[in-house]
């Protein structure tokens, strides 16, 4: 592009950041050359690429993250699945005993409920 023509990609990196009107002249925009600097144009398509970089890390990070949750989530469900299954130590431990009339301790989750014709003769 020759000296002194009119670029089409945007405010040069100066007066974009300080948000000033750029003409967008070359080799130096008005703002610029009024303080003696040459401007500084960002190639579009760099910034472009660093825009899908940074989706990529980010959707990256999103993978990571629904990964470590899906772990979290099934160890969760293991530990309450484990503490809802009682050892056979403590099944034994909580079926209560009662006893009988003739001074026999009977286990409840082996004793005849009422009606039934498991009574001996």
């Amino acid at each position: 592009m020759p000296s002194g023509s009119v670029s089409r990609t945007g405010a040069c990196q100066r007066c974009h950041r300080r948000k000033v009107k750029c003409d967008r002249t070359r080799p130096s925009c008005a703002p610029c050359s009024r303080i003696n600097l040459q401007c500084t144009n960002a190639a579009r398509e760099h910034q472009i690429q660093l825009r899908r970089q940074d989706a990529e890390r980010l959707e990256q990070h999103i993978r990571d993250l629904q990964a470590e949750n899906d772990n979290l989530t099934g160890r969760l469900a293991d530990a309450q699945q484990q503490q809802h299954q009682p050892s056979t130590e403590d099944e034994r431990l909580a079926t209560p005993t009662t006893t009988s009339s003739l001074g026999l301790q009977i286990d409840e989750s082996e004793a005849p409920t009422a009606g039934s014709s498991d009574i001996a003769s």
